[in-house]
């Protein structure tokens, strides 16, 4: 009987883990179709003709304010579902490691700045992580970063 109750969790664990490994093969075969792939071809088209774009007196990726409104609005979506569709789009796994390594990152760079924090020890989450990755993947871009800090500051804002 307690081994049962010891195995249980670790049950619950792969099923759950198989369910997601599942929902993101159906994502990825939805997301390759060729109605998605249409679809991505008139964005492209319409992207490209200048007919879909954003305004062109905001920068999204240098403006720390817009940058911050984009975050905001991606992270209100479900989790598990933003999770399944950057996961779906960029073909990567978004883990609590990803928060675990900026964590350390940033707290490397205030020790380093002398900038003293609280000896809070938060423990990273899956929306950390969906955040960091959005602010690293999705909202910085190495020229801008370079023309605006002139190669002083390697920290995306955000």
């Amino acid at each position: 009987n307690e081994i049962r109750e010891v195995n249980l969790p670790t049950l619950r664990t792969l099923l759950l883990q198989r369910k997601m490994v599942q929902a993101n093969q159906r994502a990825f075969i939805f997301y390759n179709s060729p109605e998605m792939e249409l679809i991505r071809c008139i964005l492209e088209r319409e992207i490209l003709s200048k007919r879909l774009a954003f305004r062109s007196d905001q920068d999204v990726l240098a403006n720390v304010n817009l940058k911050s409104q984009m975050i905001s609005l991606l992270m209100s979506y479900s989790t598990p579902w933003l999770q399944l569709g950057l996961e779906t789009i960029f073909g990567e796994s978004v883990t609590v490691e990803i928060a675990t390594k900026s964590m350390k990152k940033h707290s490397h760079i205030r020790r380093t700045l002398g900038i003293i924090s609280p000896n809070v020890k938060k423990k990273p989450t899956i929306k950390m992580a969906l955040k960091q990755f959005i602010i690293e993947k999705v909202l910085s871009d190495a020229q801008i970063q370079s023309k605006y800090t002139h190669g002083k500051c390697s920290l995306p804002s955000g």
